[in-house]
C-alpha cells in the first residue's frame, strides 16, 4: 500500500533526495553505492541494472542523513558507535 502511494506522488525534481530517489553515492574508499529512499522495507537489496539498490527509509539513520541532500553534499552517517561519510553523486 505505501509503495502504491508513492508511486501516485514519484518526484519530479532531482534537485535534492525526496521520498522516491534512487541515490548514487561514493565513500571515503572511493566505493559507490546505490540506496533507494522508500516508504517501508529498509535494509532489502534490490539488483537494478546488474547493481545492488538498498532499500532505506526516511526514519532510518541513514535515510533521515540523505532527505534534503543535494548532488556533491557530503553524508555522515551515524549507526551506534560508527560514522561512514559518503558524497552524493547522483540523484535519480
Amino acid at each position: 500500500m505505501a509503495y502504491q502511494k508513492l508511486q501516485a506522488s514519484l518526484p519530479q525534481s532531482f534537485d535534492s533526495v525526496l521520498l522516491g530517489h534512487i541515490v548514487t553515492l561514493v565513500n571515503e574508499e572511493d566505493n559507490t553505492r546505490l540506496v533507494f529512499l522508500g516508504p517501508t522495507a529498509g535494509g532489502v537489496v534490490l539488483t537494478l541494472e546488474g547493481k545492488s539498490v538498498t532499500i532505506v527509509t526516511p526514519t532510518s539513520p541513514f535515510g533521515d542523513a540523505l532527505i534534503g541532500r543535494e548532488i556533491g553534499e557530503e553524508v555522515d552517517v551515524h549507526i551506534g558507535n560508527s560514522v561512514t561519510w559518503y558524497e552524493v553523486l547522483a540523484i535519480h
